[in-house]
Formats: structure tokens, sequence, C-alpha cells
């Protein structure tokens, strides 16, 4: 099996998480997801900073938490999005928010205003309201951002794989 790959951009608090939340509940129980979210500001908070293990990375320890049912581990370097796309190729989907520069399949999810540098790399843009197109020329399909059954739809016939995309190491 290979992953189809799918990003989601837009200006914060446009509605990015809540778009990707509400695919993750329709169709989780039918297809299996990979999602990676983009913190270019570093401003992520993982874990109780009382907590062990929040004690153990900041004392420069990479750390797993792991329990029967998930896990997780805090590490100091980035990770490679390449390698992570790799890794988790046995997911049927993986979803993408942020990463402006990355070259895959795009939906810009808009809800109040849109940015020209936010829709130049997309393919489609999702949005509750066509006015916030009003003098904006966009050659990508159009999405309801409420219609979350065709914008899975447009991600089922438009998300590529990573040996698709061809992307380099």
């Amino acid at each position: 099996m290979s992953a189809k790959i799918i990003a989601f951009g837009g200006v914060s608090n446009s509605g990015k998480t809540t778009l990707i939340e509400k695919i993750l509940e329709k169709y989780s129980n039918t297809f299996s997801f990979f999602a990676i979210k983009h913190d270019p500001k570093n401003k992520a908070v993982f874990d109780d900073a009382k907590k062990d293990s929040a004690k153990f990375f900041q004392a420069g320890a990479d750390v797993c938490i792991t329990s029967g049912e998930k896990s997780a581990i805090f590490l100091h370097q980035e990770q490679n999005i390449y390698d992570l796309c790799k890794k988790f190729d046995d997911k049927d989907f993986i979803l993408i928010e942020g990463f402006k520069m990355l070259q895959c399949p795009r939906i810009c999810v808009a809800r109040k205003e849109i940015f020209l540098d936010e829709i130049k790399n997309s393919h489609a843009i999702a949005l509750d309201s066509v006015k916030i197109l009003e003098g904006i020329n966009f050659q990508g399909e159009i999405l309801n951002l409420e219609d979350i059954e065709g914008i899975f739809e447009w991600i089922s016939c438009h998300a590529k794989t990573l040996r698709e995309l061809e992307w380099k190491k």
C-alpha cells in the first residue's frame, strides 16, 4: 500500500485543524491516517512541564512515552518530511498541515480572509463564502468548507503517493 499525501494551508485560525479533525472523525473508521503538523515557530507544547517525560526532554534526552494504547516520541531534531512519509507509507492517507513550500496537492482553507501567498501553491480552496475570492484569480477548485464528503472526495482523487511526488531526501 502507498499512502496518498495531501497538504492543508491557510492563515492562522482559518480552520485547517478543524477541517482535518472533521475528516478524521468521519473517515478514521474506514481509512488509516497519519497527520503531520508543521510548527515553524516552535510554539507547540508536548507535555506538562511537571511530568517526568518533560523533565527528561528538558534535561537533554530524546524521550518515548508509551502505553498499551498510544505512544509518543519527542526528539531534539527536526524530522525530514520525506522520511516521515516513507515510514508511515502503510497508511491510507497522510494529512500535512503547513509546510507552505512542500510540493504536493494542497487545499487552502479560508474563512474570513485569504492571502495570495497562501493560494499560490494551492490546488483547491475550501471556504465558507465565495465572497472571499472577489477580485482574486484562482485557477484551482473551489470547495465548500462544510462539505466534508466533497472535500474528502477531492482528496481521494487528487492526493499523490510518495512515488508520484518524487520528493528528494
